[in-house]
């Protein structure tokens, strides 16, 4: 029975009388009484204590083998803990197997690998997962605890840790041409050779949909390669090898899609099901999530992965929602990653309604519910409620949707008050943002040392990046981007880069300007500079990373990048880079803003703008 309790699709709509006018009526009366008499307390949030009072659950789920789990803050540090118990609670009373999160699959498995076996530092695996809510003390002392329960060998069967995202295709393309080039070295592999350049795949051309198509098409041909020979490929290597190669090219054909956003859900409620047939006939999985995909329906047309997986497995999924009415929770805002504080839901909201009925660490079941009176009609209502997600506008506005609550969950994790979770180190790029453009000759700071006013990334490796004397193009200093010798990881660049206000060159014609050279070895070594423009909640309004145009010559030359800055343009990020062997040096950086400037530099710009909000 699959189960799921999440949040709902956020709306990010102003603070308003909507929201806060709670008429006294029969119904809403009649809910608060209902909601008080057939709540279950709760006695904590936190995993290893007891569980008996999370018992009263077990008719809800029991013939579960998926529970959703979603919350409405994930950046809240009761609903993490919560999460933690649940599971604490499913592995101990109901016999559940692995929990899945919506983190890259690939990069997941490295953090299984640690479950498994110890091997790794799981702090630095769960900031692999590129998404700071993992990156918590929550999430640490969960994946703690796992490893804790593999270590008994009291317990035969073990625990795993899952992800069932795709970010983006460069760990799964390596994967799936390896395995390719091992078991039929004749073939065309092309597709997967062009996604294991790390540069390229963080600027895949998206917008760009025949070339998406193109890549697509070459993948599904080699997907169906894999089937077809299944027998044959299998004999040259392993089951378990042919089976994670396939999923890798299932995960490489998923992220080329050209309607990748649209077919999102469908694709991460595919790959759960993948993981449930992993873990056998006797497999349960919770899978943890703050997206709007949890519900089983939303107000969007797109169905939703709560959707897919409850038309795949009926029953056997269950759908759990954990809410709160007010506290603390961290989130990523307009200024970077912080604190915010959430007010009290109040009126007709459903978070409101709970308060009202005083209750303060409780679970609901919501099959009981009745069907007619004054109950049954406030519940088939849209009601309020919170879903705040990673990302944060702002004190101004409440992210909420409205909502049947019976179309939504099986059941309610209620939490009165909640605090911020606490990340493990400062989110990369956070770090990054100042208000204005800094040390752009690179005169500034000492050789052999960062440069100042750029950020470095504090995990560069196999990349150094620093300030240094050899042979600059102007002045005194440059900055030299190198790989180190002998250097075996493959999945990163070395850049270094800045992020500063965007309002200040709103409307004005913008040249990002730099010299550049690059000395080879062995090949391969190719430098880039790049420059993004971001507006509201980091939405993307342009971009231009030198993609298809890599800087390769031993010599010294300027190269620039020219565009106009949208009207609503809230960031400007640009920045120089290095992948491959060998090493580039940069120097001369300048950043020109003017109204009205040459008109080429204004049709260009107004073209790729079209372009990048043109819909798919």
């Amino acid at each position: 029975m699959l189960v799921s309790l999440s949040g709902l699709s956020a709306c990010y709509m102003p603070r308003g009388p909507s929201l806060d006018v709670d008429p006294e009526n029969d119904q809403s009366t009649a809910a608060r009484r209902w909601f008080a008499s057939n709540a279950v307390p709760l006695r904590t949030v936190s995993a290893g204590t007891p569980l008996s009072d999370l018992r009263p659950l077990k008719p809800m789920i029991r013939d579960a083998r998926v529970v959703l789990l979603g919350q409405a803050a994930f950046g809240a540090s009761e609903l993490q803990r919560f999460q933690h118990r649940m599971l604490d609670f499913l592995v101990s009373e109901l016999d559940f197997t692995a929990i899945a999160v919506d983190a890259p699959m690939i990069e997941s498995m490295a953090v299984d690998r640690f479950v498994q076996t110890g091997e790794g530092d799981p702090e630095e695996l769960l900031e692999d997962l590129k998404s700071w809510p993992f990156a918590t003390e929550e999430y640490l002392g969960m994946i703690h605890w796992l490893r804790h329960y593999n270590e008994n060998s009291a317990h035969r069967r073990k625990l795993h840790f899952y992800g069932v995202n795709m970010y983006h295709p460069l760990r799964p393309a390596r994967i799936a041409r390896a395995y390719l080039t091992s078991v039929e070295p004749g073939a065309r592999t092309e597709v997967l050779a062009r996604l294991t350049d790390p540069y390229y795949v963080e600027n895949l051309p998206r917008k760009d949909r025949r070339q998406m198509q193109e890549f697509h098409q070459d993948a599904m041909g080699l997907l169906h390669l894999a089937d077809r020979k299944k027998d044959e490929f299998v004999r040259r290597s392993s089951p378990q090898e042919w089976v994670v190669a396939r999923q890798s090219l299932q995960l490489v054909v998923q992220t080329l899609d050209p309607d990748f956003e649209k077919k999102l859900q469908e694709a991460k409620a595919d790959n759960l099901l993948w993981v449930l047939a992993q873990e056998g006939p006797q497999g349960k999985l919770l899978y943890g999530d703050d997206d709007p995909s949890m519900t089983l329906q939303t107000q969007f047309q797109e169905k939703s992965t709560g959707y897919y997986l409850k038309k795949s497995l009926g029953p056997q999924m269950v759908s759990l929602g954990v809410y709160f009415q007010q506290g603390k929770f961290t989130a990523t805002g307009e200024d970077g990653l912080r604190e915010f504080e959430a007010r009290p839901m109040e009126g007709m909201s459903l978070e409101g309604t709970l308060a009202g009925a005083g209750l303060q660490l409780a679970a609901v079941d919501l099959r009981s519910v009745p069907k007619a009176g004054p109950v049954g009609q406030w519940f088939t209502e849209a009601r309020p409620r919170r879903n705040i997600g990673r990302y944060y506008p702002g004190e101004g506005y409440r992210a909420a949707d409205q909502l049947p609550v019976d179309q939504v969950h099986e059941g309610i994790i209620f939490i009165q008050k909640t605090s911020a979770s606490k990340p493990l180190r400062k989110v990369p790029g956070d770090e990054a943002r100042q208000e204005r453009a800094l040390n752009l000759s690179f005169e500034e700071g000492t050789a052999g040392h960062r440069p100042p006013g750029w950020y470095v990334p504090r995990r560069s490796d196999p990349y150094l990046v620093y300030t240094t004397g050899e042979e600059p193009q102007d002045g005194g200093k440059c900055v030299m981007i190198r790989r180190l010798p002998r250097a075996t990881g493959h999945d990163r660049y070395g850049f270094a880069m800045q992020d500063i206000g965007g309002v200040n060159y709103r409307g004005r014609a913008l040249r990002f300007r730099f010299r550049a050279r690059v000395e080879q070895r062995g090949g391969g070594g190719q430098a880039h500079g790049w420059i993004k423009i971001l507006g509201a909640r980091d939405l993307p309004l342009f971009s231009d990373a030198m993609v298809e145009r890599p800087i390769l010559s031993g010599a010294w030359h300027e190269y620039e990048i020219s565009t106009v800055v949208p009207q609503d343009a809230v960031r400007l990020q640009f920045g120089v880079a290095f992948a491959g062997q060998g090493k580039a040096l940069f120097d001369s950086v300048r950043l020109e803003a003017a109204p009205g400037e040459v008109k080429a530099i204004v049709s260009n710009a107004a073209e790729r703008l079209r372009m990048l909000r043109a819909p798919n």
